[in-house]
């Protein structure tokens, strides 16, 4: 069976909707402001039709009203729908903990309404949020593309193919923006062209797989009619991070080609907008950072899944004993999210693993800003 991932994306971008918000179909707002009164909530969400998505990440400034549980470090990943022309929710993925968003546009620029748990413990929180750009953010734009392609005449079987891509708007353009633009482009070429426009991008990525597709299947159709050839690709942008002339972006890619399941894969780059280049660890941590970053995430992991640091992580099905650093990774206002996506470091079954680290935790290997 497909991973639940499909099914996250799936409710995210329907085949066939009405465009019923104030809202342009396709575009990307940098919301930040309150929940309560001690929380800064930062948003990067997506619209795609009438659909939802993004992450965002929370910094907790006194103590107080923490009801629902936004205490999360690490950035989270949200989908969610317009329930009509001005009114949305959206919910922690996969839905099964975390909390829910109910609020409303109130314009294009600003949101509001109530974070509640999902599972209606506690008290609801509210918010209010307002899109803005300061000084080291920037905008980007939004492209999507769907298609449906059919091995046979027959209704069944299909591929199904989704992707958004998010590029920077011309509009405030920084310095590195160009470089940023080439960056994330290149993640999401498959037999590149030459014309670097993302609607031939998208163009690019539907034929490739297309070709994929029928030219893998069809004679093994003909020949086994009872079997299975559904296939479906996923592959969204989001950005994690945009703040102090850094972007953190990443590429969620969900690929179905038959069998028990899909494979989901995240990959993240920093990008340096005041000079477009890539940031790596070496530009965040002193000399040597290597033996005592690899100490921190191994620790760290083991307090994650509750393991006694005295017990080793093999004990506990992992591939290894030793986290080592990895340049997957991914910045928001509270530290490094690093990910191993799956085999990496442990089966299948223990899903795409992300070891957050404060910035106090690895205060004694950063450089000084």
């Amino acid at each position: 069976m497909k991973s639940s991932f499909i099914t996250y994306l799936v409710i995210l971008v329907p085949l066939s909707v009405t465009a019923q918000a104030p809202l342009p179909r396709l575009c990307y707002k940098h919301l930040s402001g309150m929940a309560g009164k001690n929380t800064q909530l930062t948003m990067n969400l997506v619209k795609v039709n009438d659909s939802l998505y993004g992450d965002y990440s929370v910094k907790i400034t006194g103590a107080g009203d923490t009801h629902p549980p936004l205490m999360a470090e690490k950035s989270t990943v949200f989908c969610g729908k317009m329930t009509s022309r001005v009114n949305f929710r959206i919910m922690d993925w996969p839905g099964d903990k975390g909390v829910s968003f109910k609020g409303q546009f109130k314009d294009e620029q600003h949101i509001s309404g109530t974070i509640e748990n999902i599972d209606g413990k506690g008290k609801p929180v509210t918010f209010q949020l307002g899109e803005n750009y300061p000084e080291g953010t920037i905008p980007f734009q939004v492209y999507f593309s769907e298609d449906e392609i059919k091995l046979t005449n027959n209704k069944t079987p299909r591929a199904m193919l989704k992707v958004a891509l998010l590029l920077p708007a011309a509009a405030k353009a920084q310095a590195g923006s160009d470089s940023l633009r080439r960056l994330i482009l290149s993640f999401f070429k498959v037999n590149h062209r030459g014309n670097e426009s993302p609607e031939n991008i998208l163009t690019d990525i539907r034929q490739d797989y297309k070709t994929e597709y029928v030219t893998g299947n069809q004679s093994l159709y003909l020949e086994m009619p009872g079997a299975s050839f559904e296939w479906e690709l996923l592959k969204f942008a989001h950005i994690i991070y945009n703040s102090n002339h850094k972007v953190s972006f990443g590429i969620i890619t969900y690929s179905f080609t038959g069998g028990a399941h899909g494979l989901t894969i995240e990959a993240f780059t920093t990008a340096d907008l005041k000079t477009g280049k890539t940031i790596r660890l070496p530009d965040l941590c002193k000399a040597g950072y290597e033996d005592e970053l690899a100490r921190l995430l191994t620790q760290k992991l083991h307090t994650m899944i509750d393991l006694s640091q005295s017990k080793k992580l093999s004990e506990a099905g992992y591939f290894t004993d030793e986290i080592k650093p990895t340049e997957n990774f991914y910045l928001n206002e509270n530290g490094i999210g690093f990910a191993y996506n799956h085999y990496e470091i442990a089966p299948y079954s223990f899903g795409i693993t992300d070891i957050f680290l404060t910035s106090q935790e690895l205060k004694g290997i950063l450089k000084q800003p």
